[in-house]
């Protein structure tokens, strides 16, 4: 992946760990990218309701007490407004990332103003399941959306599952370029990076854990809404 290094971003925060904030910061600008290139892209038409009705905020807004456009600023809000609740390891970030690039390389789906939220909610939920072994549970994010129900959470991962085909795996090298991309997205806004490459042994684990997820994904052609 390569990403735009233009923005002027700038946010100054200490509610979150210092390499979290670099993470939104980076994971911020190319969100915004893609929902620019997603709105150019359509010229205002709709997607197919099929795929993409069930993250349509305009039904439903997922966080009502933010701004819902797609400015940088309105999107690290949102992500860090999720990290209050969730507070995830940082490295989520780097998988949700790569699994929103996975949906739109797979299906064809592009971010909307009007989808984006949703489908970035779903990619987080996902990713902390397949890289923490305590992740929440999918009621505890009710908490921030306070308008949906956790029906409406497990709805949506469960689309956002289909749509990647149940395809959570996720090598080292595919995390490692994504990893370095961020990391020069970063370096190149003057900002530090501090959150370190994977460990041989994180490597592994990602790698094993990922495909074990996918494996049992694909054999039960089911979900479920707690836990993997």
């Amino acid at each position: 992946p390569k990403y735009n290094s233009t923005s002027s971003l700038y946010i100054d925060s200490t509610i979150v760990t210092p390499c979290t904030d670099e993470i939104i910061f980076c994971v911020s600008i190319v969100i915004h990218d893609r929902v620019e290139e997603g709105e150019k892209a359509n010229k205002g038409e709709d997607e197919d309701p099929a795929k993409v009705g069930l993250f349509d905020v305009r039904k439903k807004p997922l966080l009502p007490n933010l701004p819902n456009d797609f400015s940088e600023e309105s999107i690290y809000q949102v992500i860090n407004t999720i990290y209050s609740v969730a507070a995830f390891s940082s490295e989520c970030l780097v998988i949700s990332l790569l699994y929103i690039e996975r949906l739109r390389a797979n299906t064809g789906i592009e971010l909307r103003l009007s989808t984006w939220q949703p489908i970035l909610l779903a990619a987080m939920i996902v990713a902390q399941k397949v890289w923490d072994d305590r992740s929440l549970l999918n009621v505890d994010f009710t908490i921030i959306c306070t308008t949906y129900t956790v029906r409406d959470i497990n709805m949506i991962e469960k689309k956002f599952l289909e749509l990647l085909g149940y395809n959570v795996s996720v090598t080292a090298s595919m995390y490692a370029s994504y990893y370095f991309e961020l990391r020069t997205l970063c370096e190149k806004k003057e900002r530090a990076f501090t959150l370190k490459p994977l460990t041989e042994d994180a490597r592994r684990r990602l790698e094993s854990r990922s495909m074990s997820i996918k494996q049992e994904l694909e054999n039960n052609r089911r979900w479920q809404s707690t836990s993997y």
